[in-house]
């Protein structure tokens, strides 16, 4: 019988001196199913063998790539298996190490045979994405297989009270799942309110993320507010307060008011004007009408498309 020894964890926690010390004592080989440690470049943040270990025990895809390549899930499964077989071929055993769940979980379950995507598709839709943004690919996908795009969005209709799904594309269709209207309707819906975005004279960046909490927007308005020059606002929905609709963020007050993410940042950074609004464009105009700012940040606002941003940082967990 053949086995596979999964080790897997976070970085530098000791899963390659474990990896290793298993592979002397099976006599056999190590592959690497860490997504970061394909890339020959990444030799500090990734954490790779180093030479003495590599020299140690035989491993597989370790700095195998450049950054400029592009390995998918997928692509790694059949690389992957295929250099299993024939480590299978010679060793009884063989160790498998790393920290992407995707990828470990590509190995252990395996994925759907899917199609290989030519590069002019990829390229194509690419340019979609850098030429119209996000927005522009959902509608895509709503117009060509509405039924599809409805799946997400029924799983979720149980947390549709949820702040989170307070959003375009999930309003409209939670209203279809209660029979206001039908999916066509819904997606026409879901179309009018991208399009209805109100611009504004003045450079406004869009912070969110596509999954509930832990990806760190917070960070990263902090960090926006420390790099930019020039007078800043931020608006927030301000999540966790109590209290209801637009309000200027006073460092004295409470989080009952404010919200806990608003008012620390409030206190850290105290020139900075700071609203809380569960609608943004009141929050944005209200900005502007008493102060004369340089820049407007937008906090957790990436699916609220009532305010066209001119630009959009996305933020995920790391996988």
């Amino acid at each position: 019988m053949k086995t596979a020894v999964f080790i897997c964890g976070p970085t530098a926690v000791g899963k390659t001196k474990i990896a290793i010390e298993l592979a002397h004592w099976l006599e056999t080989e190590i592959v690497s199913f860490d997504s970061r440690q394909f890339y020959r470049e990444l030799k500090i943040g990734a954490a790779p063998p180093d030479a003495d270990e590599l020299q140690a025990v035989k491993h597989h895809f370790i700095g195998n790539l450049s950054v400029e390549d592009n390995l998918s899930a997928g692509a790694f499964e059949k690389r992957a298996l295929q250099s299993m077989n024939g480590i299978f071929q010679q060793h009884d055993a063989l160790i498998l190490v790393g920290g992407s769940g995707l990828y470990m979980k590509a190995l252990l379950e395996g994925f759907d045979q899917l199609p290989e995507v030519p590069a002019e598709t990829r390229a194509r839709i690419n340019q979609q994405y850098q030429d119209s943004g996000l927005p522009y690919l959902q509608e895509e996908v709503a117009k060509r297989d509405p039924e599809y795009y409805a799946q997400e969005a029924r799983s979720l209709y149980p947390l549709r009270e949820k702040n989170a799904l307070q959003t375009v594309g999930y309003r409209e269709l939670f209203a279809h799942f209660e029979g206001k209207y039908d999916l066509e309707t819904a997606v026409e819906e879901i179309k009018k309110s991208w399009l209805n975005s109100t611009a504004f004279q003045i450079p406004i960046i869009a912070i969110g993320n596509l999954s509930t909490g832990g990806t760190g927007k917070t960070p990263m308005t902090e960090y926006l507010l420390q790099r930019l020059g020039g007078e800043i606002g931020v608006v927030s929905r301000g999540y966790g307060r109590k209290s209801k609709g637009l309000l200027e963020v006073d460092p004295l007050g409470s989080a009952r008011d404010f919200g806990d993410e608003p008012l620390q940042m409030a206190k850290k950074f105290p020139r900075v004007k700071f609203v809380v609004s569960e609608k943004r464009v009141p929050g944005v105009q209200h900005l502007l009408n008493q102060e004369k700012l340089t820049c407007i940040i937008l906090d957790d606002a990436y699916q609220h498309r009532y305010v066209k941003a001119g630009f959009y940082l996305l933020l995920s967990t790391w996988q």
